[in-house]
Formats: structure tokens, sequence, C-alpha cells
């Protein structure tokens, strides 16, 4: 079997690191992915006295390392990081480059006698994608709640609540929105966008700013906001 040098980058070309594995001769995106998932994950449980670094960091690992204070190590399960990384990888997380080409395809089969170079190029930091969105969406409520409800109170000459009764733009922005969301795979966040609309479609609010936006969950967003900070100051 050959045995195939993976590069690290980060998004500006800079290495971070490489890692070897040994493959056949011919071998898809996906497997690849798997097998460099599975290796790394094999090498650290081998050890387990450090921290997990490898292409998905689990989530308590990486809270600890962004903390900079030891945790307790644990065994990695090496199939639920595979899948958290095929999944970012669909989501544009991280790029597969094969002799400087990005490959986009799961699927594509990758001649290891043939390629000279191969790279995995990290865009964001990969773990838990929906702690991400969850921790997203609230700081979007709260931002645009604590904008939105000054205005609409008389704290200035515009009025945004008016808009709502007249949706087009909204609407339009919404859809926008909602495309950005299922092209990054972000399916929390549709389903949040697509309940508003659908809600206002079914004639349950008489303003589209009344289905978007509530003052409780502007509330509930700020305790949570609230709540991830207090947990990262304590962590």
């Amino acid at each position: 079997m050959p045995t195939l040098t993976i590069h690290d980058r980060t998004a500006t070309g800079r290495p971070v690191g490489t890692f070897t594995v040994d493959v056949p001769d011919r071998i898809t995106v996906r497997e690849l992915i798997r097998t460099r998932v599975r290796d790394e994950v094999a090498r650290h449980n081998l050890n387990a006295s450090a921290p997990f670094q490898g292409l998905v960091t689990p989530t308590p690992e990486e809270a600890a390392l962004n903390a900079r204070k030891p945790i307790t190590p644990k065994r990695v399960d090496w199939e639920a990081q595979a899948r958290v990384a095929i999944d970012a990888f669909e989501r544009n997380g991280f790029f597969v480059l094969v002799d400087k080409r990005q490959v986009t395809s799961l699927d594509e089969e990758v001649d290891v006698a043939g390629t000279s170079d191969v790279a995995f190029v990290r865009l964001v930091p990969l773990n838990n994608p929906p702690a991400w969105n969850r921790a997203f969406a609230s700081v979007l409520i709260v931002a645009v709640g604590f904008t939105f409800y000054p205005l609409a109170l008389g704290l200035g000459s515009f009025d945004p609540f008016d808009i709502g009764y007249r949706p087009r733009l909204l609407l339009i922005c919404l859809t926008v929105l909602g495309l950005v969301f299922a092209h990054r795979g972000e399916t929390f966040l549709v389903w949040l966008v697509g309940a508003d609309a659908i809600a206002y479609g079914a004639g349950l609010f008489s303003n589209l700013w009344s289905a978007c936006l509530d003052p409780i969950l502007v509330v509930l967003a700020l305790v949570h906001v609230f709540r991830m900070r207090f947990k990262g100051q304590t962590a």
C-alpha cells in the first residue's frame, strides 16, 4: 500500500502540519478523509495523555484549548469524528487540494500513484456544528433586537416595524438569508428562517416582523449569549 503525505494548511496557505497515511492506489475523497481521521484518532488513543489535536477537534477539547487550561484526556471515537469531518467538507469547512486542484465531490477518486501533493485547507475550526449554529443565531437575534426595538419605540426618525406591513423587501432578505444558510449547511438556521416565513404566510401574524422577532425570543437569546460568555470565562 502506498504511503500518502497530507499537508495541512490555513486559508492563507501557511503550513500547519503534515500527516501520513497508508492508502490503496486509488481512493475516494470520502475514504481519504475517513482514513486520515481514523489514523490520527488511533495514534491519539494509543497515548491519550494529551488533548486530541486533529482535523476535527472534539468540542470539550476545543473549549479547553481555547481556555488554555488542562483537561482530563479521554479516548476519542474516530467514527464520530469522521462524520463531523465529512459534514464539514460538504459545508466548505475545509477544502481538499490534489496537486493544487480543489476536489469538490466526496465520490471523486484520487490516483495516489500519480499524485505529488495532497493538502487539507482549513477555513474554520472544525467542531460540533449545531452548537455553533445556536450561538450564531442567538447573537444575531440579540443584535437585531437591540437595533429594532429602540427604533420601533420612537427613538429615531425611522420605524422599521412599518416595513413588516409591506414585507416584500423583508421577504427577499429572508429568502437570501435562508439560501446562504442552506448553502453552508446550517440546518438549524434554515429551519428558524423557514418557520418565520411559514407563520407569516399562514396568516398567524399581520406584520412579518412579529413573526421574525419576539421580545421573549430576544430575552432568551440574550440569556443564551450570557451563558456562553460565562462558560467561556469559567472553562
